[in-house]
């Protein structure tokens, strides 16, 4: 039901955000992570870093494009600011790196970039959890199960 709520906000997001940013952590434990992206100014791969977010046990967090960490917690790193100057195709969201407090962590992102769009981690809530990468339209969907 979760799933087909997220679904459902994510159609009638889609028509607002032209390329938000998803991240759900449905695990029992603690999930922090870095999320990297590109604009016109900060191109390729690692162009701009985000701060740490620290995601509670089952919890969410969106970010509706790259501008929004420009204003919003946990803002990008070395006080960056990211533009959206010149349409969705010019900037976007390329990769997650993440850990599980005392536990395993890897990165998921675009193939292009070098990254995988799963991974399987050790965690110490459970023997282990799958992180997702998965392009949905012009969103992206981080998940942590």
């Amino acid at each position: 039901m979760k799933k087909l709520l997220l679904a459902a906000s994510l159609l009638v997001l889609g028509a607002q955000a032209k390329a938000a940013l998803f991240i759900n952590n449905n695990t029992n434990c603690t999930l922090n992570m870095t999320i990297f992206a590109f604009d016109p100014t900060h191109t390729g791969c690692w162009g701009l870093q985000s701060n740490l977010i620290v995601l509670g046990p089952n919890s969410s967090v969106s970010y509706n494009s790259v501008a929004t960490l420009n204003t919003t917690s946990p803002f990008w790193f070395g006080g960056a600011t990211a533009s959206t100057a010149g349409g969705a195709g010019t900037w976007g969201w390329n990769a997650g790196k993440f850990f599980f407090t005392s536990g395993g962590g890897a990165s998921v992102g675009l193939t292009s970039c070098g990254l995988t769009q799963s991974v399987t981690v050790p965690n110490v809530c459970g023997s282990s959890s799958v992180v997702t990468w998965q392009p949905l339209g012009n969103n992206i969907i981080i998940e942590a199960n």
